[in-house]
């Protein structure tokens, strides 16, 4: 995430994460605990699947079920937090990266379908 703040930003983000964790940057994920973070992520992950298998239809991708209203796809505050969380991750490790061809791919491209139904609502202007 640093890299990609501005300079002038950076200082105040390392120091204010730090202080909240209580370590350094690089000690909230080293090298050698990566693959056990990698699959807690994942799991997570699952378990929202797990609540949309839940309501009976794995076609289903939004959590407040596929309503439209006036021919407008209606979209509950939980989707938009999932949907912000996996931007995020998309920003933060790169269209190409290793790490986002893995999410798109978790739970049979649940998630690449999700963001892709909310792409006519995505702003790429910055």
């Amino acid at each position: 995430m640093l890299p990609l703040l501005p300079p002038a930003s950076q200082a105040y983000w390392r120091r204010t994460r730090e202080a909240l964790f209580g370590t350094t940057l690089e000690e909230l994920s080293p090298p050698h605990k990566r693959a056990a973070q990698w699959s807690e992520v994942e799991r997570a992950f699952n378990v929202v699947a797990g609540w949309l298998d839940a309501a009976g239809d794995e076609r289903l991708t939004f959590l407040g079920g596929e309503t439209v209203v006036n021919g407008r796809l209606c979209v509950s505050h939980a989707d938009l937090c999932v949907a912000g969380t996996l931007e995020w991750m998309r920003a933060v490790f790169g269209e190409d990266s290793e790490e986002w061809k893995a999410i798109e791919g978790w739970q049979g491209g649940r998630w690449k379908k999700l963001l892709g139904l909310l792409a006519p609502y995505r702003d790429t202007s910055r």
